[in-house]
């Protein structure tokens, strides 16, 4: 996912509820960020909305009893790059986003930016569900960046983004599909088989992108991640010709969020609610 280099640091403040003393907190500006708490998970949410310059109507992020919630109703966008096809990202990551240069206080859960042959193994568990109309495109995906250097402000040649696509309506990832696999993952607490789309670009860095062939919505899913990057080596040893191991790069960060819109479409109608973001790590 291309995204817009913008350096932003607005924190919005926490306003409290007047019945019950919990965090409520609304983003309604364009790459508006506030600290919040999932699950007991620490996190930044982030209205990234990276490709569009203007538009009518209105997008926000709301963090209320303990759930993180997208809501959109946009006409007329004015798109800064139509050739990025997609206009919006609104997320939340844990780790340290090259793209905002900011990190979470990770506690002692996962620190990152950590070497990927030095992660632990790791599965991230998800609960979300959509509402949208079949005619929007748009993705309820993972992504995240790794790269030769620590802390870096933006991703260059040598670095590597691998993207998780659990949920897709009228709406491919970047390039070109050069495989699939199977792999196990964990749906409400049961393992099942699913089949997953492999998709490679080469960008100013390598993309690859793993498209799931029965999209999910409204089920917990936990992620085995280091499974996915271990197929991502496996595409970048035979498209790519980045000088630094995949193992020595540093995974910088875990977002997820949603990309939506195309060039051809006046407006995006969407709802996410996002319930769980949970890193569980092998003792």
């Amino acid at each position: 996912m291309v995204k817009k280099l913008v350096i932003y640091f607005l924190i919005l403040p926490l306003f409290f509820s007047s019945t019950l003393g919990k965090p409520f907190i609304i983003l309604t500006k364009p790459f508006s960020n506030s600290s919040v708490n999932l699950s007991g998970t620490p996190l930044i949410m982030e209205l990234c909305l990276w490709n569009l310059n203007n538009y009518q109507g209105e997008a926000k992020l709301i963090y209320k009893d303990e759930k993180i919630s997208f809501l959109c109703n946009i006409i007329n966008p004015m798109i800064i790059d139509p050739t990025k096809w997609v206009w919006a990202y609104p997320e939340v990551y844990y780790g340290y986003k090259p793209w905002s240069q900011i990190s979470v206080n990770q506690g002692d859960i996962l620190s990152l930016p950590r070497k990927v042959r030095m992660l632990p193994n790791f599965e991230l568990e998800i609960k979300y569900d959509i509402l949208a109309p079949n005619w929007l495109s748009m993705n309820m995906a993972l992504d995240s960046w790794i790269t030769r250097k620590k802390y870096p402000t933006k991703a260059e040649s040598g670095d590597v983004e691998v993207m998780i696509w659990l949920y897709s309506n009228k709406l491919k990832p970047a390039g070109k599909k050069v495989g699939e696999f199977s792999l196990q993952i964990g749906i409400d607490g049961m393992k099942k088989m699913f089949d997953w789309e492999i998709w490679y670009e080469k960008m100013d860095w390598d993309y690859i992108a793993f498209r799931i062939r029965e999209p999910i919505n409204g089920e917990e899913v936990t992620l085995p991640i280091l499974e996915f990057f271990k197929k991502a080596k496996e595409i970048l040893e035979k498209n790519s010709f980045i000088s630094n191991s995949f193992d020595e790069l540093y995974l910088e960060d875990l977002e997820f969020g949603s990309e939506f819109g195309n060039p051809f479409i006046p407006r995006a109608i969407l709802e996410w609610n996002l319930e769980k973001f949970k890193i569980r790590v092998e003792q």
